[in-house]
């Protein structure tokens, strides 16, 4: 059992801490992607902001952010929590942040909330990460891992290591999973009693992508082959219109009189009405037609996010 190596820190959130009397330890599972909500995680997410801003004044926000960073540890790792008594707990939060999407990275001694001490000890390390725009999803790859111990230093030539203490052994390989939906877990990290590798911190890393999906209206052409009537009727309409332009200039003309400026204007709208008319018959006996129709607009957008526990290793 090597429990030298294990990092016990308070947790980031001080405001959302847990006392150790109000959990009590139940088998662990995993938590299926659907068992945590985007709002969970927003939730606890605006609770850093407002920490950050010193913004002390919203308690019952705050109140409800530890609510759901104690559902989500919960759910995660497997233990009951009243969220009426909270104080702190041994662990670490890490805020993941991006402009696309943001969470959290927890390592938490969950051994601490069971009455039975002779189970052992057990660490949860987890990490959740929520879309940051409504209707998004998530795509892309993350990884999460334990940080592996650093090798000594080689001890300097003639110099023997007084301490002839063992090398570290290496911690499993990362797991690396696919980001979807809305929210997403991680694979859950169970450092127990019964594991002998050795590790300073969990690293979490994400290169994805938010997708948000929009309805919108596009113009599309379509074949529309017009009849030998419908061409006679394009053509009657348009050298009326023709017609009525040519009548429109005339009474322009007749009331400018000696104005040029007004002649110049006349025969300015004159040649507009006449390419309109053009414009109109043309289109009246193209072989297409332009629609409108139902179609969606996506919008892919990337984000990077690298996050990581570890504080003195006890």
């Amino acid at each position: 059992m090597r429990t030298s190596l294990l990092s016990r820190s308070v947790v980031a959130l001080a405001t959302l801490g847990i006392s150790s009397a109000a959990l009590a330890a139940v088998p662990a599972s995993a938590a299926s992607p659907s068992a945590i909500t985007r709002q969970q995680v927003l939730a606890v997410m605006d609770a850093f902001r407002n920490e950050a801003a010193g913004n002390w004044d919203d308690l019952e926000g705050l109140k409800s952010a530890q609510r759901a960073l104690f559902g989500i540890t919960s759910t995660v790792c497997g233990v009951q929590i009243d969220a009426e008594q909270y104080d702190y707990y041994r662990g670490e939060a890490r805020p993941i942040l991006a402009k696309q999407a943001e969470g959290l990275l927890v390592s938490i001694d969950v051994s601490q909330f069971s009455d039975d001490q002779s189970a052992g000890y057990r660490l949860c390390s987890f990490a959740v990460l929520a879309a940051s725009e409504d209707g998004a999803t998530l795509g892309g790859q993350a990884t999460i891992g334990y940080v592996p111990v650093p090798p000594a230093p080689p001890t300097p030539p003639g110099e023997e290591d007084p301490s002839e203490q063992p090398a570290p052994v290496a911690p499993p390989a990362p797991v690396t999973t696919t980001l979807s939906g809305d929210v997403f877990t991680a694979p859950v990290l169970n450092f127990s009693s019964e594991d002998q590798f050795d590790w300073i911190g969990v690293s979490f890393a994400a290169d994805g992508t938010a997708t948000t999906k929009t309805p919108a209206l596009v113009t599309k052409k379509v074949w529309d082959k017009k009849s030998t009537s419908e061409k006679k009727a394009a053509k009657k309409k348009y050298v009326k219109r023709l017609k009525a332009a040519k009548a429109t200039y005339k009474r322009a003309l007749g009331k400018a009189k000696g104005d040029t400026s007004k002649k110049a204007a006349a025969k300015q709208a004159y040649r507009k009405q006449r390419a309109d008319a053009t414009t109109k018959y043309k289109y009246a006996i193209w072989n297409y037609r332009y629609v409108k129709v139902s179609d969606t607009r996506t919008d892919i957008r990337p984000f990077t996010v690298r996050a990581r526990t570890g504080g003195n290793p006890t």
